[in-house]
């Protein structure tokens, strides 16, 4: 009969590991492909500025992909959403090109 070692692990442990597998599954969802709706709350982090920087200064660009238009649940327009896919498709556009040496 085969004898199974049991190692003990800390709460600690395991919630690392689960923010590891958590950023990695997050990671794989953002892509051009995506089509998920976002705030301008996660636009801005996907940015890794403020939602008042993300507003002013990325939303306004006239390339950015245009808010999807829902109507809200009293008749009047929602808040702005963004595809998902659409601003990392935005962002990938803007990529600097590499300095040749």
């Amino acid at each position: 009969m085969e004898q199974v070692v049991v190692q003990a692990v800390s709460n600690e442990q395991v919630f690392a590991k689960l923010c590891e597998v958590e950023q990695l599954l997050k990671a794989q969802q953002i892509n051009e492909n995506s089509r998920e709706l976002w705030t301008i709350q996660q636009v801005a982090e996907y940015f890794q500025c403020t939602p008042e920087h993300t507003y002013r200064s990325i939303v306004t660009s006239p390339h950015f992909p245009p808010a999807v238009d829902i109507e809200g649940r009293t008749g009047k327009r929602s808040k702005n959403l963004y595809v998902s896919g659409e601003v990392v498709e935005f962002c990938l556009r803007r990529k600097k090109k590499k300095a040749k040496i």
